[in-house]
């Protein structure tokens, strides 16, 4: 027991002692009178006596009595006062109250053993005497003992629970709070509560200090608070407590405004407070954090922001940065200025770049983006151009330019500055000093370079001068020799050294200066010689390249924002994708299982409907991710299998549009490739549709024809023709755009012909639109295949493919339970043994607790993913088949799945063909291996 509790229970003892005193002296008037009036047992009031003169000492809590010393004197009254009243009225029942006090007594005081051995020590003692005083009836008396004994037992045990529980839970509500001052304390968070009733507040020590609060204060007048705000602070606290009084109970709030600490320094806080009931009493409990410092690096950035455009206005730099994809640009406002365009920051043509430029210009800068692509990645170019204003004036423009890839996306990064007047005076001077020398002849090339100031460095005595100089930026401080070198980080030193012992290479690097300024400087070595004196002297060029290093940082955190924005939005697709794609899958398999094309007038109508949202979705990840649309694996296919297989999905669709739909091809089409077979009937997929749909066709051609090409390749056409009304001419081009929908009145996206002419770019052909001699549209596609030289795996997968999944026994995790019942019918139905789990975490004790041949698994699922499933079964040692299906297809996903241990991921619904293919081909791949 801590001190503070035996110090507690010594007071609770004195209590008690005055209550039983309060009772026991009435008790000693009647006793005394019993005896002097009816059986004259003085010795009996004068033990009584003595007793209540030991209880009253008891009482006094200035009695230097310990708990145990305090415990053993009422003990002590009572067993004597219990025993007294046994002998003097014959009674086994005289004593048992005073018994049963005195027990407890005891076990505040009894080890944790004792204390339960006490009550039938006392009860039998008493029992004793009363035998020996003559008390008859044993058997009575035996049972007044054990049943008083257990009753006593049984309460002690209760009695210490609820002791040994109350003081747990004193011990813990101290533990949590001073974990709660821990990290109220460490994360700098000012706690507080108003009680709206008294006008009162209560803080922790971090908001008591923010205030100036003596930390020993447990209740603050919200007149002395509102005395160390400022006026508006003062009324705006007035008006937010006025909001509270009138809110609901549970109405919170949050506010950010800057105050005054009590370290004088004015900090930005941001302050959460709610309205809670509590006893009765209505109170406002807050939270307040300073984010002075998140507030400080905003405000930073946005002046930061403001900074770079008002250099970039004032110096006349131009900002560019060009996309040859989409043959489009963006630019600062200056360059738009230039151009005649208003401000902004969209993607615009290239074509108002060169609105008021002759060819020679645009052949120069095609020139320079050539060069540029056969340089290394992220090289920075130089170079200087003549330049078209709207009016007809011709100026020009120093450039400095560098190529990048981001996402997959090319560009080139251009800042230009206006060097007209330079330009001038550097012909004014060539002209000038066309007689001199060739030491004139190199400072003209230092000017050509756009040079700032020129140099001379004294190798043998470290001493040096300055030639010339337009921008003084180290007049004041000319640093030469070992001083220059001293003057820069110790990591471009040796760089330093090793690039100006050569003529014509050019090393950027930062100079620190005795003021603890800093700059980059570009240096560059023009000439060396021997002087007179016979020592080496080195001429150097330097340009201040600082406002352009800090420009290329904001670029640099201007794409990054901007990666992390697209990052983003990938994201948020890949959410959408999976939420839409589930239920759509869910539909396509009971329109599958039920026959639903063939039932009813909008039974067809329905299934194209769903296959129309499931294309979308595809279409938007093509869109949206293209390159995870490119990366599918290569299968090996015949690609005449593959044109038959979706022409005769997509029946239903023709005979809807009262289409005929006629498939012909050579011999050679039908051979095995390895080839990315989604692709292509992606491709069949946009062409046949768009004939189907948007063509007003009556039929619609479509050939396949195969050329050898080299020993190993075929060279595939694809041609698609219908007999409709054609494209007019001014919308060929325009759609294959995303989006365009040309003048078709047709539902659809606009993004079919976009998609398949993406997809044969990446896949390295091409489409092409062409009038057809049917009297519609025709568009060709060709491209090249790896032929499939092992036909005779071929013919075993293939072979395989019917029985893949009989007698497998399959765990199958899903969380949709449409999904759950139609899956696992088509499993069970191909002859596999299924057993089916609602969530990740369900199939993994289901794995550990049985045997499985095949692990098919979605990937989200509460409790527990699928990669987290796979990575599991694959650390419990599992090395059978693990097949994802998931209805995430825009995204990460495959990576993700693929990376924990899959073998294969499926796209939902499931196609049952694919499926046993994909167990044939892993089959047959574990075979080989």
């Amino acid at each position: 027991m801590e001190l503070s509790e035996a110090k507690f229970t010594n007071r609770q003892v004195s209590i008690t002692a005055r209550i039983l005193l309060a009772i026991m002296t009435p008790a000693l008037m009647l006793s005394i009178y019993r005896a002097v009036a009816l059986d004259g047992a003085l010795g009996i009031v004068a033990v009584q006596f003595v007793l209540w003169c030991i209880l009253m000492v008891t009482c006094f809590e200035r009695v230097p009595l310990g708990l145990r010393s305090r415990v053993t004197l009422v003990v002590g009254v009572l067993l004597v006062a219990a025993t007294g009243g046994v002998i003097r009225n014959q009674s086994f029942q005289a004593g048992v109250p005073l018994a049963i006090l005195a027990v407890i007594f005891l076990s505040f005081i009894a080890g944790p053993r004792l204390k339960y051995l006490i009550p039938p020590v006392i009860i039998g003692l008493m029992a004793f005497i009363a035998w020996i005083l003559g008390y008859d009836n044993a058997i009575a008396l035996l049972s007044h003992c054990f049943s008083f004994s257990g009753t006593m037992i049984a309460a002690i045990f209760l009695f210490s629970s609820l002791r040994q529980r109350a003081a747990e839970q004193a011990r813990d509500a101290i533990d949590a709070k001073n974990q709660l001052e821990l990290m109220t304390t460490q994360g700098d968070v000012g706690l507080y509560e108003f009680d709206l009733e008294a006008e009162t507040f209560s803080g922790n020590d971090v908001w008591k200090r923010w205030f100036g609060f003596d930390p020993a204060a447990t209740s603050i007048p919200l007149e002395e608070l509102l005395g160390k705000l400022s006026a508006d602070i003062v009324a705006s606290a007035s008006q937010s407590l006025a909001t509270l009084r009138d809110a609901p109970i549970g109405f919170q709030q949050t506010l950010t405004f800057d105050q005054r600490h009590a370290d004088g320094l004015i900090h930005t806080v941001r302050l959460t407070e709610r309205k809670v009931k509590r006893d009765g009493h209505l109170y406002v409990i807050g939270s307040t954090v300073d984010i002075s410092a998140e507030t400080q690096a905003v405000r930073r950035a946005q002046d930061l922001e403001v900074r770079i455009d008002l250099v970039s206005r004032s110096g006349g730099m131009g900002m560019v940065e060009f996309f040859p994809d989409t043959k489009t640009f963006t630019c600062n406002a200056e360059m738009a200025e230039r151009l005649g365009l208003p401000a902004s920051d969209e993607e615009r043509s290239i074509d108002l770049f060169y609105a008021h430029q002759p060819e020679e210009i645009k052949a120069f800068y095609q020139q320079k983006t050539a060069q540029q692509l056969q340089s290394a990645s992220q090289t920075l170019i130089d170079f200087t151009h003549p330049f078209y204003l709207p009016s007809g004036e011709k100026r020009y423009y120093r450039v400095s330019r560098t190529f990048r890839s981001l996402g997959g996306r090319m560009s080139f990064l251009g800042l230009s500055v206006d060097v007209t007047e330079e330009i001038d005076k550097q012909r004014q001077i060539e002209q000038q000093l066309s007689f001199i020398d060739a030491q004139n002849e190199r400072l003209n090339q230092a000017l050509d370079f756009a040079g700032i100031w020129l140099f001379e460095e004294n190798l043998s005595t470290g001493s040096g001068k300055m030639l010339r100089s337009q921008h003084t930026h180290e007049d004041d401080e000319f640093l030469v020799g070992p001083a220059r070198l001293a003057a820069t980080d110790e990591e471009y030193r040796s760089k330093i050294t090793d690039t100006l012992s050569r003529m014509g290479e050019s090393v950027d690097f930062p100079l620190n200066f005795s003021d603890s300024s800093r700059k980059w400087v570009r240096n560059m070595t023009i000439d060396e010689y021997t002087d007179s004196s016979g020592d080496t002297v080195r001429v150097q060029l330097s340009q201040d390249i600082n406002d352009f290093r800090e420009q290329q940082l904001a670029l640099e955190a201007a794409v990054k924002a901007l990666n992390d924005k697209n990052e983003k939005q990938a994201q948020m697709f890949s959410i959408i994708g999976h939420e839409l794609r589930t239920p759509l899958s869910s539909i396509k398999m009971m329109e599958e299982a039920m026959n639903l094309r063939k039932i009813g007038e909008y039974g067809s109508n329905i299934c194209d409907a769903t296959d129309t949202v499931l294309n979308i979705v595809d279409d938007l990840r093509t869109v949206i991710n293209p390159d995870k649309a490119y990366e599918a694996q290569l299968v090996a296919d015949s690609p005449f299998d593959v044109l038959s297989r979706t022409t005769k999905s997509l029946e239903g669709l023709y005979e809807q549009q009262g289409v005929e739909v006629i498939v012909t091809s050579n011999q050679l089409a039908h051979s095995l490739c390895n080839f990315n077979a989604q692709a292509l009937r992606q491709k069949i997929t946009n062409l046949t549709k768009n004939a189907a749909i948007h063509a007003d066709a009556e039929k619609v051609w479509v050939d396949l024809q195969a050329q050898l090409h080299g020993d190993d390749q075929i060279a595939l056409t694809l041609t698609v023709e219908d007999n409709g009304k054609g494209i007019p001419e001014a919308l060929r081009e325009t759609v294959f755009g995303a989006f365009s929908r040309g003048d078709t009145v047709a539902d659809g996206t606009g993004l079919g012909l976009y998609i398949t002419r993406e997809i044969a770019k990446k896949l390295g052909g091409t489409v092409e639109y062409f009038d057809s001699e049917k009297g519609g549209a025709g568009f060709k596609v060709e491209f090249t295949l790896d032929l499939h030289l092992d036909a005779n795996e071929q013919e075993q997968v293939d072979a395989a493919i019917p029985v893949a999944l009989q007698g497998k026994h399959i765990l199958f995790a899903e969380d949709q339970k449409t999904l759950q019942l139609l899956t696992s019918k088509l499993l069970k139905d191909a002859g596999a043994e299924v057993v089916v789990c609602d969530n990740g975490k369900q199939a993994l004790d289901a794995f550990r607790a049985g045997e499985f041949d095949i692990v098919l698994t979605d990937l989200m699922m509460p409790e527990m993913s699928g990669d987290e499933l796979i990575r599991h079964i694959r650390a419990d040692g599992f090395t059978g088949l693990v097949v994802a299906l998931t209805a995430a297809i825009i995204g990460k996903e495959t990576e993700q799945l693929m990376e924990a241990g899959a073998d294969a991921v499926l796209n939902k619904p499931l196609d049952i063909h694919d499926m046993k293919r994909t167990i044939a081909g892993l089959a047959m791949r574990d075979a080989v291996a």
